[in-house]
């Protein structure tokens, strides 16, 4: 998306938000079927074609919610049985059993590397929003903490 597409974009938002004193999906749907909205073109209006991306969305959830359990000294962990296959050709969605990976160290170290940066990402995200609410020291140390640990995995690798 362009700057411009951005921008565009932005400023329908703030005007749907302006005048409905809060922006939900919903109300962001109802602007975009006009196909003068300049957010019409952000929908996929083909309803098999949506659905399709709908069902796919809802299979990886489906398969995010799928647990194994470890207990390692009385603690017990949950994480997810299934992640992002590493080995997976571009632009295709598959998943891989997290035990498989225990077999396999390149494909171990390249889903820890892209778990790793999917966080770096969400940290981003909330470290953007901390500082627009003040927290820009607080946030600051845990990036650099998070650094550290990342730089482990990596030299783990």
């Amino acid at each position: 998306m362009s700057d411009k597409e951005a921008d565009v974009i932005r400023d329908r938002l703030a005007k749907l938000y302006k005048k409905h004193g809060t922006i939900t999906p919903d109300i962001i749907i109802e602007d975009a079927k006009d196909e003068q909205s300049p957010l019409h073109a952000q929908f996929e209006w083909d309803t098999d074609v949506a659905a399709m991306e709908h069902w796919r969305e809802q299979a990886r959830a489906i398969i995010r919610t799928v647990r194994f359990e470890i207990v390692v000294e009385n603690i017990t962990i949950r994480p997810p049985q299934y992640i992002r296959d590493p080995s997976a050709a571009p632009g295709v969605q598959a998943y891989i059993a997290v035990d498989k990976l225990k077999r396999d160290k390149v494909l171990a170290v390249e889903a820890l590397q892209y778990e790793m940066d999917r966080a770096e990402g969400a940290l981003e995200r909330a470290r953007e929003i901390g500082i627009a609410l003040g927290l820009e020291k607080d946030f600051s140390r845990l990036m650099a903490q998070f650094g550290k640990v990342k730089q482990k995995a990596d030299k783990a690798a």
